[in-house]
């Protein structure tokens, strides 16, 4: 049976709004007024971190710092999470690639693997999903890494460097989507040498799931 396996934020749900509102709610706490959050969105699209884009954006270093650390802590509170939404072609594929037999993975970066899983309840994608993991953020390459190996997988789909390093780190063959959490210019420069823009296009391409 053929495996693939998935990252979660930025591949299968769309986290940018998450992003975005939380770090205004915590820079509206601190009166800051005059920040750009499609800009820091695209900065940290180009590999900046939140407080690097802040910085950029006009924030001074200490208070970015501290605000990146803030940010960090809440990231993920449930509240957040429910902002968090399917790709429109996130369910269609899911379903296509079941009846077809194929063993679905989600392997994600999070702080709690109980959380992660009651929005992928919530959002519909447990019944396609046959194996879940959640790795600590501070190891997600190496840790991603041993997932797939464990996992048997010979495709993994994700939108960030880690999930290009933790393929090849696991030796599974890669493919990198741009409309997440990294852009297409770079995810080459990353390396990344396959790429699509959506999840749609990318099963159209690979052969493997070709009837």
């Amino acid at each position: 049976m053929t495996v693939i396996a998935f990252d979660l934020d930025g591949t299968l749900i769309d986290c940018k709004a998450r992003q975005i509102t939380v770090l205004r709610v915590i820079l509206k706490a601190l009166h800051i007024d005059n920040v750009n959050y499609e800009e820091i969105w695209n900065l940290k699209r180009e590999g900046f971190t939140t407080k690097d884009a802040l910085i950029l954006g006009g924030v001074d270093p200490e208070t970015a710092t501290q605000i990146q650390r803030n940010w960090e802590q809440v990231i993920e509170d449930w509240k957040w999470l429910s902002l968090d939404t399917v790709f429109y072609d996130t369910l269609p594929v899911l379903k296509m690639l079941k009846e077809r037999n194929v063993c679905i993975g989600v392997v994600t970066a999070r702080q709690s693997q109980r959380l992660a899983s009651l929005q992928m309840q919530q959002l519909g994608l447990m019944p396609f999903i046959s194996m879940f993991e959640v790795v600590d953020p501070l190891f997600a390459s190496t840790a991603k890494a041993e997932v797939l190996k464990s996992w048997k997988v010979e495709v993994f789909i994700g939108d960030t460097e880690i999930d290009f390093q933790a393929a090849t780190l696991a030796k599974v063959f890669f493919v990198g989507l741009s409309r997440g959490q990294r852009s297409r210019d770079y995810l080459i420069r990353s390396g990344v040498n396959i790429i699509y823009e959506t999840l749609e296009a990318a099963m159209a391409r690979l052969c493997i799931f070709q009837t």
